[in-house]
């Protein structure tokens, strides 16, 4: 269930970005100093790349567990078998996706 809702996830974020693509958001008040309205870009960019990479990563972990999935029950999921690849960047994976977690939560 839990890469199940993972793949949800990033789909609706793609959506998301690409609804932001087509439709800017308000301008910030004028009340704002410059500084605020950076801060404000700032962290709104870095929760649309946490929200990206936090399912991403988990999907290149499952890659390196070789297993199946069904996606909500329906088709089964394709993941390339990375099992035998590299330890290093599935720890990396790991961490990113762990710690995209805490960033968001």
């Amino acid at each position: 269930l839990h890469v199940q809702l993972g793949l949800v996830l990033l789909g609706l974020v793609v959506l998301r970005i690409a609804w932001r693509l087509r439709q800017p958001p308000p301008k910030l008040p004028d009340s704002l100093s410059l500084s605020h309205r950076q801060l404000a870009r700032y962290v709104h960019r870095s929760l649309y790349a946490l929200l990206l990479a936090l399912p991403i990563s988990g999907y290149a972990l499952w890659m390196w567990l070789g297993e199946r999935t069904r996606f909500l029950g329906g088709p089964l999921i394709p993941f390339p078998d990375m099992s035998r690849a590299s330890e290093f960047w599935r720890s990396v994976a790991g961490y990113v996706h762990e710690y995209a977690f805490y960033g968001l939560a």
